[in-house]
């Protein structure tokens, strides 16, 4: 059986069976809470456990990694706060979003006393801005999944214990402005790549076991201010290019095997005004044991000093020593060592490695020019 309903002059006809106004009304009530329920738990930004964050579990899960790593020391209890009781955008040393929200976009956790190996999963943070762990106790490799983070702007793991080589997947990070991976334990030569970070303002590299060349590429940092790339085992010259960095404020350098020389050409052309100009602001460490000693007392960058630089090369070629060997101490140098022996004992400070050298030779004679001609240029 059915209904006829007239209005207007329409008919309408509805089978009674096929629906029932109650029924009707039951299923779409119990629809609505179901939708209403799920609506809100999206909204919170918890499960039903209350455990694992929507909205952006990716982040969630990537910190859950970090923290997984420290199992070693914590003595400040900077995790602490890393559970399930609060959002993890209130978290210590988290900071999330107020655009995007639920996403992290700075973990700085820097002098918290922290021991451990960097997780991989650090690399899923991809709206990081900012990642500071320095003073530390990282350990092991930087992982190269930190290459992921394109948006990142600061990175500081200075003052820990990272081991390895510099990942060269960091020079993806195209928008960094501060890369700090000073005093760590890193070897390996400094990617060639790095010349990509166009943005960079300040790279320190400086206290770790770097080997190889400065790369010329680095010519290429235009907005570079600072430099410190000191207490390496870095060798060969300054690249010219260097002198490209018309921003450049601070090179450090010292405590290296690089040849200083040629360093006010360098200069004359890395600062547009006169290198007399005492109003100019950049600050220039060379390598320690080569560099001329006025410079340390704040001398200017002079041809004189390359002189100084040039003839230290000449004595380590000679003798086989370097200027920064144990033996030299207590008043005691390698142009004092050469001085003593000269000009009658020469033959028993040359380089051992050197063919056996007759004192009435002309190899003799030579090297004892050679000599000569330094230990006059550093009298003047």
């Amino acid at each position: 059986m059915g209904g006829i309903f007239m209005e207007q002059g329409c008919t309408i006809s509805v089978p009674q069976q096929s629906m029932e106004l109650p029924l009707i009304l039951n299923m779409g009530l119990i629809f609505f809470l179901l939708w209403s329920s799920s609506y809100l738990l999206v909204q919170s930004g918890v499960d039903a456990m209350g455990t694992i964050p929507f909205g952006n579990e990716t982040d969630y899960l990537s910190l859950l990694a970090f923290k997984h790593q420290i199992i070693i020391h914590d003595p400040s209890k900077a995790l602490g706060s890393w559970n399930n009781t609060i959002h993890f955008c209130n978290w210590e040393g988290v900071a999330c979003s107020r655009k995007h929200q639920q996403r992290v976009i700075a973990l700085d956790l820097s002098s918290s006393g922290l021991e451990g190996s960097l997780s991989p999963s650090i690399g899923n943070l991809t709206f990081l801005h900012r990642l500071d762990l320095q003073n530390n106790g990282f350990i092991h490799e930087i992982p190269p999944e930190l290459g992921r983070l394109r948006r990142l702007k600061h990175l500081n793991l200075s003052l820990n214990s990272f081991q390895g080589v510099i990942p060269v997947n960091l020079t993806y990070c195209f928008e960094l402005l501060t890369l700090d991976l000073s005093s760590n334990q890193l070897k390996g030569k400094i990617p060639v790549d790095i010349a990509s970070l166009t943005r960079l303002g300040e790279l320190m590299l400086f206290n770790n076991s770097l080997t190889g060349f400065i790369p010329p590429s680095m010519g290429n940092l235009s907005s570079l201010n600072t430099l410190e790339v000191g207490i390496n085992h870095l060798h060969g010259s300054i690249p010219e290019e260097i002198s490209q960095l018309t921003s450049l404020e601070q090179l450090q350098l010292s405590v290296n095997n690089l040849t200083d020389f040629g360093l006010a050409r360098f200069m004359s052309k890395a600062t547009p005004s006169s290198l007399t100009d005492k109003s100019s602001s950049i600050r220039i460490r060379g390598s320690l044991g080569y560099i001329a000693p006025e410079y340390g007392a704040g001398g200017q960058v002079s041809t004189s000093g390359d002189v100084y630089s040039y003839g230290i090369l000449l004595l380590e070629m000679l003798t086989g020593k370097r200027p920064v060997d144990d033996m030299f101490k207590d008043g005691l140098s390698l142009r004092k060592f050469v001085e003593i022996a000269f000009p009658d004992r020469i033959i028993t400070i040359v380089d051992p490695l050197m063919p056996l050298v007759e004192k009435e030779s002309k190899t003799y004679e030579c090297l004892a020019s050679i000599a000569k001609l330094v230990l006059l240029a550093h009298m003047n």
